[in-house]
């Protein structure tokens, strides 16, 4: 079940990264350290 979650998690990503590039607005991540970081696509 681990497995399964973890391909839903990528793909979720993935999805989210393809419409903030169509968009041009930027992708928020959380570091190691807890920082939030705004990407551009």
């Amino acid at each position: 079940m681990q497995i399964k979650i973890e391909r839903a998690l990528t793909r979720a990503a993935e999805e989210a990264r393809k419409v903030a590039r169509f968009y041009g607005t930027p992708i928020y991540i959380q570091d190691e350290s807890g920082k939030i970081i705004a990407l551009k696509p």
